[in-house]
């Protein structure tokens, strides 16, 4: 009778473990499609659930609305592979458009719940059966208050012109816009448009997208930021907190996804440099 308590005093155990270090530990921190994640999530629930199939494995996504607001896209999948204990576990990837690869951010076993419901909006919030909040994943670029922005130029929707300046040496002051500059080596020149072209084949026929075009005429390269802004909001956000600087002659381009609605865009922040970019 000792001999049998100890055993299911051990079975029990076993199955009330947490289990999120096996979990958590076995999810992959990268990878290419969420295929994958599903993949490998399956394979996690099948080795620790008695019984488990990879159908009981739940999922949701995020792409496009607020994505366009620096190319945000979400996965998360969650599954409860416990006996006679509530708990789920859960994994939340955020793709990463520079390297076209989906990061994991959050690998966790939530307790007291069989299920998870997710939310997307200005965050993610992960809610249990209950309706509770327990875990909430904000990776949103923040606004930028261009009104304390100094030497600034605005592009609408189908404008196309040159930017010039005022120059001291490397220093690039008072910006203003042109049809043509007067002295073209000592100007930029800045499109926002749509287009239809792309590596990947549209969503559908007619689809288009916005680009910008920014061209350094000068003689040195030169460093700006981007912001811009999605039609319907007044808020900016940055392009790329990380905009290389763009060698003499050379064109940035920037292209959103088809069907976003980018209606404006800032620039500020001009100056040239020496130092030839890598």
């Amino acid at each position: 009778m000792f001999k049998i308590s100890i055993l299911i005093a051990a079975v029990t155990s076993l199955l009330a473990l947490p289990g999120s270090a096996s979990a958590e530990d076995r999810a992959p921190k990268e990878v290419k499609t969420t295929a994958e994640i599903v993949k490998a999530v399956e394979k996690i629930h099948i080795g620790m659930a008695i019984g488990g199939k990879p159908d009981q494995v739940r999922t949701a996504e995020f792409r496009g609305g607020l994505s366009d607001l620096g190319g945000m896209k979400v996965f998360v999948a969650w599954h409860s592979p416990f006996s006679g204990k509530l708990g789920c576990c859960a994994y939340l990837y955020v793709f990463d458009e520079e390297k076209k690869v989906w990061i994991r951010q959050m690998s966790k076993t939530f307790e007291n719940t069989n299920d998870l419901s997710v939310e997307f909006g200005d965050k993610v919030t992960l809610r249990n059966e209950d309706g509770k909040v327990v875990y909430t994943y904000s990776h949103w670029a923040k606004a930028v208050d261009i009104d304390k922005i100094k030497d600034k130029v605005r592009i609408t929707l189908d404008e196309e012109f040159a930017i010039e300046f005022n120059r001291n040496v490397n220093q690039l002051k008072n910006p203003s816009k042109t049809k043509k500059a007067e002295v073209k080596k000592l100007s930029v020149n800045v499109k926002l448009g749509m287009t239809s072209a792309s590596p990947f084949p549209p969503p559908r026929e007619g689809a288009m997208r916005p680009y910008l075009t920014v061209e350094n005429n000068f003689d040195k390269t030169l460093h700006f930021r981007a912001l811009f802004r999605i039609e319907g909001s007044k808020e900016f956000f940055e392009i790329d907190e990380n905009i290389k600087p763009l060698p003499a002659g050379d064109i940035f381009n920037k292209c959103w996804e088809f069907d976003s609605s980018v209606e404006e865009v800032v620039l500020c922040e001009f100056k040239l440099s020496d130092k030839r970019a890598k």
